[in-house]
């Protein structure tokens, strides 16, 4: 896993609604996943967003930079322990929700993850991966 950030915002208008947002690349992949906080209605979201990642690519590492650069300018970033605990977190929860098949009170997924869930190449090639290489503390 490289390029491991992670970022919190908070609502402009709404002070109960916070968002923590993660970015990382991992086996030539971009990862962007978000969690929407709803702290009035104790509820939170999960969005995965997955795209192709080439570190020799010009473009690549310019979208990486973009969205880094966005994230930096409205969030909070979190240190990389705290970000990597938090991550961890969001994967055992995942694991549990798209593979085991189990419900979480109040944690959802975005109407986008769970379309993506149903997909076994999605569930094995990149949460099951992700999960492992964290939870064996490799990375």
């Amino acid at each position: 896993m490289e390029n491991l950030c992670g970022y919190e915002l908070s609502h402009p208008d709404y002070d109960c609604l916070a968002s923590e947002w993660y970015i990382f690349t991992f086996k030539h992949k971009l990862y962007q996943i978000s969690i929407s906080k709803d702290q009035y209605h104790n509820k939170q979201e999960y969005d995965i967003k997955i795209y192709s990642f080439n570190k020799f690519k010009t473009t690549d590492k310019d979208r990486l930079y973009t969205v880094k650069q966005r994230l930096s300018e409205r969030g909070v970033i979190s240190s990389n322990y705290q970000s990597k605990a938090k991550l961890k977190a969001i994967f055992v929860n995942l694991n549990k929700m798209m593979i085991r098949k189990e419900y979480i009170d109040n944690v959802y997924l975005s109407s986008n993850t769970n379309m993506l869930s149903k997909s076994q190449t999605f569930q094995n090639k990149y949460i099951t991966d992700v999960y492992y290489e964290l939870i064996m503390d490799k990375l």
